[in-house]
């Protein structure tokens, strides 16, 4: 009572309590979802192997379970934020025609998730192009910022910040084998590092070598980034630093021999695909034993240091 004006009790949900509501409200929407549910926060996303068009069916059914569940929960659904990727190797794929809510949903053939482009090949060309546009914008921007800045280290630490961070997020996923696309994202650092020299000599270099630029540096180049940040998330999951059980399943140690040389961690095997060799899987565990560093070591600051004496 204020003023004589009475006021009524109003509770709002907001920041990490208002996350955990939403996590408790929805947390058995999969329950009765036959197909796979992957949740996190509102976001939600159903999957399933499709080799057939009953498997097609399944999956509509499923989504007819989700738009039950939302009626009785009283939940709206944003339609217009609802799509279909179909994700295969082949010409051909089974299509289908899935709806929500008694609408069509729209078939994509890229959509972004939590930050990374994913394409129905999973190739993540796409992803790959439109970060090398983002941090070269990002990068034009930290450089026009920069011209009144007369420490060196400033530029470093802005380039890391803005630029380097764009790049190292979740590498471990879009990493790429093909050089034609490392080299796209190699030139925003060259573009950077040629501005560093440019700031401390009043000239840009002609026809400057890149790793000459970059011995002068603490930086590494982007692919030494990715293999980095591959072998860390490698080790985090086998100390269960990281709770990524699917993963963790599917590795396989290798029995080691006394007449064998060299010893192997992981048994990989041999890629007899290009998407294999190009797995985030394949990549963790083929750097790990062409590095032939000690996993089990307990302290992430000393197996960090140790790959980077070897990159």
């Amino acid at each position: 009572m204020i003023n004589s004006i009475h006021f009524e009790k109003f509770s709002e949900f907001c920041g990490l309590e208002g996350k955990l509501s939403c996590l408790v409200f929805i947390n058995d929407i999969g329950a009765n979802i036959i197909s796979n549910v992957l949740l996190y926060a509102d976001d939600m996303k159903v999957f399933r192997t499709i080799n057939n068009i009953n498997d097609c069916k399944c999956l509509q059914e499923d989504l007819k379970n989700i738009e039950v569940w939302c009626e009785l929960n009283r939940l709206s659904l944003n339609i217009n934020k609802c799509c279909v990727v179909s994700y295969g190797r082949k010409e051909n794929l089974i299509t289908f025609s899935y709806s929500l809510c008694d609408t069509g949903l729209r078939r994509e053939d890229e959509v972004s998730d939590l930050g990374v482009l994913f394409d129905s090949k999973l190739n993540f060309n796409s992803h790959i192009c439109q970060l090398t546009n983002s941090c070269s914008r990002t990068l034009g921007f930290v450089i026009r910022n920069c011209k009144l800045f007369t420490n060196r280290q400033t530029f470093f630490t802005l380039y890391r910040c803005y630029v380097l961070s764009k790049i190292n997020y979740c590498s471990v996923i879009w990493n790429s084998m093909y050089e034609k696309y490392l080299k796209m994202l190699e030139s925003v650092q060259k573009r950077f590092l040629k501005y560093v020299y440019y700031r401390k000599n009043g000239y840009y270099p002609d026809h400057a070598d890149y790793e000459l630029l970059l011995s002068n540096t603490e930086l590494l180049l982007l692919k030494q980034y990715c293999q980095l940040n591959s072998m860390l998330y490698l080790y985090k999951i086998t100390h269960h630093l990281i709770d990524d059980t699917q993963t963790l399943h599917q590795l396989k140690l290798v029995v080691p021999r006394k007449n064998i040389r060299q010893q192997r961690t992981f048994e990989i095997g041999i890629p007899r695909t290009s998407h294999y060799q190009n797995s985030p899987l394949y990549r963790m565990c083929n750097y790990y034993n062409n590095l032939n560093i000690d996993i089990f070591c307990n302290n992430l600051a000393q197996i960090r240091k140790n790959i980077l004496s070897l990159l």
